[in-house]
């Protein structure tokens, strides 16, 4: 388990996970932000996120996709979810970022809105800040080229 410093984020930032990231082999694990105990302050939270390896599922449901993580945003709620003052709790610990963007790695076999190297915008309520993550096609869409990672 390896500490991250995530002292440079502040809410709205997006965090650039492909200077990070090494893409996992099938049945492997990932890297991902994670917060491992309550804290009092944001910035005590902030300080207190390590990096876990987690292991990579290795099959999709058939409305999945599998996404590489290149940027994902850490929000307000997210340092109220880490001090326990948001109305929605995850259970300890938790992946944070509610939202990201990335390039879509594979898809589910009923999935016909995106194939493997569409760049995608993607929402769920825990779980994107890491090197890859799995979701429901429906939490998708397209981001357009002129939008970059950063």
């Amino acid at each position: 388990q390896e500490s991250s410093s995530l002292a440079a984020l502040g809410g709205g930032s997006m965090v650039d996970m492909a200077a990070a990231s090494t893409s996992a082999a099938p049945g492997g694990s990932y890297r991902a932000v994670v917060c491992e105990k309550i804290s009092k302050t944001a910035a005590e939270g902030i300080e207190a996120a390590s990096i876990r390896e987690l292991p990579r599922r290795s099959e999709l449901g058939s409305e999945e996709v599998r996404v590489e993580v290149r940027a994902a945003s850490l929000n307000f709620p997210e340092l109220l979810m880490m001090q326990n003052k948001y109305q929605y709790k995850p259970q300890l610990p938790f992946v944070l970022c509610t939202e990201g963007a990335g390039i879509v790695m594979e898809v589910g076999s009923k999935v016909s809105s995106f194939r493997p190297g569409d760049r995608v915008f993607f929402a769920s309520m825990m779980g994107c800040a890491c090197e890859e993550v799995v979701l429901p096609v429906k939490a998708c869409v397209r981001l357009p080229d002129a939008l970059s990672f950063s």
